[in-house]
């Protein structure tokens, strides 16, 4: 099996954000791991902006999606905690933004900053439309957990 080198890795995620301005990491569950897969980005905290993360997506849908809202962030949009993002992908997803309180899981961004100061996380709805804070939510909490407050 091969060895994960964590610097090349490093090296990668910092060249890309000098070329774009962020990079994006997917983070895979394990095999047999129960936990969603997610993905964040690295790289607009130097602009001033939250760092994005979204859980619960297929890699490559949620690397499209933080790479839509990036772009958006860096062309001058402020995103708030509560603002809904409509039609963020091709399908018409509809996301809204919450502040994470919990940043243990951007181990990228501390490792390039030395900590995470701020990200929002994109939380998108169950197939009625119903986010995880609202009543009669169907999906398992598991599928996409909160790693902030919700909204009301």
């Amino acid at each position: 099996m091969p060895t994960f080198d964590i610097d090349s890795y490093l090296l990668d995620v910092l060249t890309k954000i000098d070329e774009c301005g962020w990079s994006v990491v997917a983070v895979e569950p394990d095999p047999g791991d129960s936990g969603p897969g997610f993905a964040y980005t690295v790289g607009l905290t130097t602009t001033g902006n939250p760092e994005l993360a979204i859980f619960g997506l297929p890699a490559r849908l949620a690397q499209s999606l933080l790479n839509q809202v990036a772009e958006r962030l860096l062309g001058g949009e402020i995103i708030r905690p509560g603002d809904r993002l409509e039609r963020v992908i091709g399908n018409g997803l509809t996301v809204t933004a919450v502040d994470m309180t919990d940043l243990s899981e951007l181990g990228v961004v501390a490792a390039v900053y030395g900590h995470a100061d701020r990200a929002l996380q994109l939380v998108w709805p169950d197939p009625d439309g119903r986010m995880p804070w609202q009543p009669d939510y169907s999906m398992a909490p598991e599928a996409q957990p909160l790693f902030g407050p919700g909204l009301d």
